[in-house]
């Protein structure tokens, strides 16, 4: 491939999965890496690939853009994607290509095998692709001066030793590197994680902390033109540092003020009763927590600072404390680790999902392959069996690798299915029990392009899914706690449930949530036929003291007080909104 443009960078992610998130994003690292090699005077463009990516538009991107370096992302998920790819179209175009990534970072020797790529990075790439692009690329000498990256050069792949941390340079995200629907803003406030968990590879980047003066810019900036509708923070560990966490706090409830999100630690919370609060007064909404297991002799093994009985705490903590919603992830095939325990886990997560229904999310993943980690850099000392058959054949958080000395691999995958669906029956169990305010809540989620376990339950159920689009999608209805009470009696409510289920004696069957059925008597159920957005109160009123026997010797006030009340309680559980006027 001819280079049309020089010094053009062209910055990728091939997403071969599904976030959580609905749209499209680019991970945060590379808008900073954008932002760096902006400062070192080269043109930037972005490309994201999803799940449809072929060669032949792989090829067509580069011809257009034809860069002067192509830089990759990878991670776990991708990275046999981005080798097709490169490997299909590197004889012919020759695009010269960095990778970089977690993927890359901790397991860059096998990759520089299977890629061929002619930098990888290593760790943290601001000030590496602030080096590399104020140098050439292309001289063995100027490269093997910088430190952090593996690169190839005449058919020898040349490991520089390992970069020394340092302090993270003052770049802020290239938030246009591509046009992007979603109104969730990427906030990182350090690199690396302080802890010490055996089957995480974050631990092996050293912790490094951005400073409290560049965050608080950067959100003074973000919310200066368009306030962003959710802030995410990436974080491994966002109160890794108790102390500086609170001045996080403070600069996040003076320039911003949530709602956001973040992930935290079990021991933060619990040797920090007052921090739940102080999250929650900040704009806290949704956070994630390391659960793993609540077994005190998995968790021990794990390397974890937290007992089930302090994790149980924390997230009491955490909810008593008003976050709206608590995601934990329990992982399966622990060495030592038997079916007894793993039901034990599986009946710890119903029992939490019973308490906290629509509060509390979990999901269950299998111990997958992550290289840096100390059960996958030595296996052998915790009892693994790893086979390169059985890492090749993964493909995400659902793949085994791995057996131990108490469980095949097919034993663990069984397990997990197992786990799994025990949470999606229990989650279906509770959801008539979720209060009102919760439903709202994860309805808000779901506006602002965040999914969640209980989001998708809710909108695959119709009223559900009716007043989300009738009240926040279309905005041509109400919900009634957007209207003053002294105006309810010129309303006009609409049903959300379109559908009306009748029994042979005439009677309505009020569905909510699947499983839940309700018979009206006749005269709820000629209410609920008359909520069909064309009357008001007022004139449903009159209606009633004309077709029900006896209505019309009952004062007209009273009669009115008694449909209001019986529209409100429909309203409260989202059966009925109101057209807007």
């Amino acid at each position: 491939m001819t280079v049309a443009n020089p010094k053009t960078l062209l910055l990728g992610f091939v997403n071969t999965h599904n976030s959580y998130l609905t749209s499209k994003t680019m991970p945060l690292g590379l808008k900073v890496i954008s932002s760096a090699a902006k400062r070192a005077g080269w043109q930037v463009e972005g490309k994201y690939w999803g799940t449809e990516i072929t060669v032949d538009r792989f090829v067509e991107d580069l011809l257009r853009i034809r860069p002067e370096i192509l830089g990759l992302y990878t991670d776990m998920m991708n990275i046999f994607t981005i080798a097709r790819l490169l490997n299909r179209v590197k004889p012919e175009l020759r695009p010269f290509t960095i990778l970089g990534g977690p993927e890359v970072t901790f397991n860059y020797a096998q990759i520089a095998n299977l890629i061929p790529a002619e930098i990888l990075v290593r760790g943290p790439g601001e000030r590496i692709i602030m080096d590399l692009l104020n140098g050439d690329v292309h001289n063995a000498s100027f490269l093997q001066q910088i430190s952090g990256i593996s690169y190839r050069m005449n058919g020898t792949t040349y490991h520089n030793p390992d970069r020394r941390p340092e302090s993270i340079p003052s770049l802020l995200p290239d938030v246009k590197l591509i046009p992007e629907s979603s109104n969730t803003y990427f906030l990182y406030t350090a690199h690396g994680c302080p802890n010490s968990c055996a089957f995480c590879s974050e631990n092996a980047v050293p912790y490094l902390p951005r400073k409290t003066e560049d965050i608080r810019k950067e959100l003074s900036l973000a919310c200066r033109d368009e306030r962003p509708g959710w802030i995410l923070i990436v974080d491994d560990t966002f109160t890794a540092d108790v102390r500086r966490c609170r001045k996080l706090l403070d600069i996040l409830k003076s320039e911003y003020g949530g709602p956001w999100s973040c992930e935290l630690t079990v021991e933060s919370i619990y040797k920090n009763p007052s921090l739940a609060s102080e999250l929650v007064d900040a704009g806290l909404t949704r956070l994630q927590i390391g659960i793993e297991s609540l077994n005190d002799e998995t968790l021990r093994l794990y390397r974890k600072r937290a007992t089930r009985d302090q994790t149980i705490m924390a997230i009491n903590s955490l909810l008593q404390a008003g976050v709206h919603c608590v995601f934990g992830n329990f992982i399966v095939g622990a060495p030592g680790e038997t079916k007894a325990m793993i039901e034990q886990n599986i009946a710890a997560a119903q029992e939490l999902i019973r308490k906290y229904p629509g509060q509390i999310e979990l999901s269950a993943s299998i111990l997958s392959y992550n290289p840096g980690a100390p059960f996958f850099d030595e296996p052998e000392l915790f009892g693994l069996t790893i086979s390169e058959q059985a890492i090749l054949g993964s493909s995400d958080l659902r793949s085994a690798v791995s057996s131990t000395n108490t469980l095949s691999k097919y034993e663990i995958m069984a397990l997990h299915e197992q786990f799994n669906d025990a949470i999606s029956k229990e989650v279906g169990e509770v959801m008539a029990k979720i209060p009102r305010e919760i439903i709202k809540s994860h309805m808000n989620f779901h506006d602002l392009g965040l999914s969640t376990i209980w989001s998708k339950k809710m909108m695959a159920t119709r009223h559900i899914s009716t007043f989300y689009r009738m009240v926040y999608f279309d905005g041509s209805h109400l919900d009634i706690e957007d209207i003053p009470a002294d105006t309810l009696p010129d309303q006009v409510p609409q049903r959300t449930g379109i559908q009306i289920r009748l029994k042979a004696n005439g009677n309505v069957i009020l569905q909510g949530f699947p499983g839940e059925l309700n018979e009206l008597n006749p005269t709820a159920s000629l209410l609920y036929e008359l909520a069909c957005g064309k009357h008001t109160i007022r004139e449903i009123t009159v209606i009633l003291q004309r077709k029900i026997p006896g209505a019309a010797r009952q004062p007209t006030a009273r009669i009115m007080d008694d449909v209001i009340a019986f529209y409100s309680q429909l309203a409260n559980k989202l059966q009925v909104v109101f057209l807007e006027q």
